[in-house]
């Protein structure tokens, strides 16, 4: 998998209920929302451990290498 090093934006479900439950009580529609956890792991270190939750191998990372600019 490519960008092991890329970070991924999270939410915890409760949080986002409870995002969708004041939208409706204060009616405020038409409108764009973001919502994420304050902290964002690295896809290699998120997906090895949802992996290893799940039972399942976990994924391999391409290794990214630098390049140098001319």
């Amino acid at each position: 998998m490519p960008n092991g090093d890329a970070p991924v934006n999270l939410i915890h479900l409760d949080d986002c209920v409870a995002i969708l439950q004041r939208i409706v009580e204060q009616g405020k529609w038409g409108k764009v929302y973001h919502a994420s956890a304050d902290g964002h792991p690295l896809r290699r270190d998120f997906y090895h451990a949802a992996a290893l939750a799940l039972g399942l191998a976990p994924p391999e990372f391409d290794v990214m290498q630098e390049t140098a600019l001319s």
